[in-house]
């Protein structure tokens, strides 16, 4: 794990904020990590409150939660919604309020087509427990273990009957640029990586929906990407690389 003692205070998350995630608090509780998790729920509220006004300028067809309260991931693993073990506070953007509404409408249990539970983009403060790093991540969280059933099953069905859709998601993919990933079943490639669609096919269609799907990038603490008066442009620039591939494989309600 890096060293966050020197880390510049000019980042937009300070080394406290990195610390809420250190193993020996993944499974706490009490009150002191409950408010060191809301001291970064607020940050990355401050976040939210500069970068939404400027998702609206881009006019995409995704929107914030329609709930205040989980406008960022929630910090009380005793809520059983909440793995219970947290390495993780994020801010997400997904699906309209109508969207969702739709999909509740099929199913007598709405919580599983809740806002989490489909396609979402994501502002992500992690320490990412494999490589043991911290990180800031700007990611298209395709689908979180056992979500994105509607979205997952779509991708799953175009890859095998649909060479344009096919090529045109390995084209997106390829040409992110530099040091992005594609997680798919607990495995991890570079999203350079893929040698031909048929390989990116071979590798997407592992997904068997219990596990997290996610493409992404991620920033070390002391970038400056994420210093704070980066930060929104940073968040802006990765959600404009990965908005495509949202729009591409979202499930639609025809």
């Amino acid at each position: 794990m890096e060293k966050l003692e020197n880390l510049p205070r000019e980042s937009f998350f300070q080394k406290e904020h990195f610390e809420t995630f250190l193993p020996s608090k993944f499974e706490r509780n009490d009150k002191e990590i409950l408010q060191e998790r809301k001291d970064v729920q607020l940050r990355l509220l401050e976040l939210h409150d500069e970068l939404y006004p400027e998702i609206k300028k881009k006019k995409w067809n995704i929107d914030k939660h329609n709930s205040e309260e989980h406008l960022v991931s929630g910090i009380d693993i005793s809520n059983p919604f909440i793995a219970n073990k947290l390495s993780s506070i994020w801010l997400h953007y997904g699906k309209t309020d109508k969207e969702i509404k739709g999909y509740q409408k099929l199913v007598d249990e709405k919580s599983k087509e809740s806002f989490i539970n489909h396609i979402r983009l994501q502002v992500i403060i992690s320490n990412q427990r494999r490589e043991k790093k911290y990180v800031v991540g700007f990611w298209l969280v395709i689908g979180k273990n056992d979500g994105s059933v509607w979205d997952r099953d779509s991708i799953n069905k175009k890859l095998k009957s649909d060479s344009v859709f096919t090529e045109r998601f390995f084209e997106l993919v390829t040409s992110l640029g530099d040091n992005y990933f594609v997680e798919v079943n607990n495995e991890v490639q570079d999203n350079k990586s893929f040698e031909s669609v048929e390989d990116f096919k071979s590798f997407i269609l592992k997904d068997n929906r219990r596990n997290y799907f996610i493409i992404g990038k991620d920033y070390a603490p002391n970038a400056k990407e994420v210093f704070e008066e980066n930060i929104v442009n940073t968040a802006l620039e990765e959600f404009s690389r990965l908005y495509p591939i949202y729009e591409l494989v979202k499930h639609r309600l025809s």
